[in-house]
């Protein structure tokens, strides 16, 4: 198959570089569209940027299948109950106000593809939306996949000295509050927060090798966490995830992949969590511990390599129905 990437702007999101790859891995011509004509299917990317300038020269035309794969984000305000009407009418315009959803670029995918049927790969796919069954959910597959191949070790993860590493940004507000309660847990931990004392986001590299020393990390639906953050951790060490309003293309099951923790509000505030129990469960059984990571690193490498990731978009193709136009607002 020759499958064509049509890029909102110059350079690739983990999701499009991992796509990429995993297609050539199954054997596939991967090239980007301007290079050529003749494709099987193209594959048209709105980028996840920090920037307002990425938007696309010009759609490609003619009759080729087009699937599209939307990487960007949604600020966590979008994803409280009761601003759902507001998350809708942000996804069906463009957003306004978060510089990683470009309205330019929306507004053109839908002058160009009214009428026209086409699968729509969401990444950030929230639970409380009822989305049509055009769309469907993508994540990140496991970023840095070659550091990933070294299977779990029960030996080397009960000496891992470091309890827990945590690094994040307090993008949601009850981050904050879980900082706190793990900050008064007694554990040997490494907790840093981006905005504190000067912190600046640790590189890759340095985060990987964090994840993959202590036998603990946590993790928070915020940016980023409903994606890469989630796998990138389970396949070093055990996750604590909180809730999760993004919807993943392969669930993790709490117990079995990972250890969920439960936040109380009431409706927007933050009143309680049960953190603090649940990572003296998990450091207090550690055997368990280890068979739960263990899992989780095998869901992973089942489901969010770069070629599984591949296999799920070509699958989600074959099967969707063209004869449908594709709506683009809810």
């Amino acid at each position: 198959m020759r499958v064509g990437f049509f890029l909102s702007n110059k350079g690739g999101s983990p999701l499009e570089v991992g796509l990429r790859r995993g297609l050539a891995h199954l054997g596939h011509c991967v090239e980007d569209v301007h290079r050529g004509t003749g494709y099987d299917l193209i594959l048209v990317f709105n980028q996840c940027a920090h920037t307002t300038d990425y938007a696309y020269p010009e759609f490609p035309k003619g009759s080729t299948p087009m699937a599209f794969v939307d990487t960007a984000e949604y600020g966590y305000f979008k994803r409280l109950s009761d601003v759902i009407e507001n998350f809708k009418t942000a996804f069906s315009e463009g957003s306004k106000n978060h510089d990683t959803k470009n309205h330019h670029q929306q507004t053109r995918l839908q002058q160009f593809m009214e009428g026209k049927s086409f699968p729509y790969f969401l990444r950030e796919h929230f639970k409380q939306v009822t989305f049509p069954a055009c769309y469907y959910p993508i994540d990140y597959p496991l970023y840095l996949h070659s550091e990933c191949r070294d299977r779990p070790n029960r030996e080397e993860y009960l000496r891992r000295k470091l309890d827990l590493f945590v690094s994040w940004g307090a993008s949601h507000p009850w981050r904050i509050n879980i900082t706190k309660a793990l900050r008064e847990c007694p554990a040997r931990s490494e907790i840093s927060i981006i905005e504190e004392n000067g912190h600046v986001r640790i590189h890759q590299p340095t985060y990987l090798q964090k994840t993959r020393s202590a036998k603990c990390s946590v993790s928070f639906d915020g940016y980023g966490s409903g994606s890469f953050r989630v796998t990138e951790v389970v396949v070093r060490c055990l996750l604590l995830i909180g809730p999760m309003s993004i919807r993943l293309r392969e669930p993790l099951i709490d117990g079995v992949h990972c250890v969920q923790y439960d936040v109380t509000s009431n409706g927007r505030d933050f009143i309680s969590t049960n953190i603090k129990d649940k990572l003296k469960e998990a450091l207090d059984d550690q055997e368990r511990s280890f068979r739960i990571h263990e899992a989780g690193y095998n869901h992973c490498m089942e489901h969010y390599t770069e070629t599984a990731t591949a296999r799920y978009v070509l699958a989600t193709v074959a099967s969707h129905d063209w004869s449908k136009p594709t709506p683009l607002t809810f």
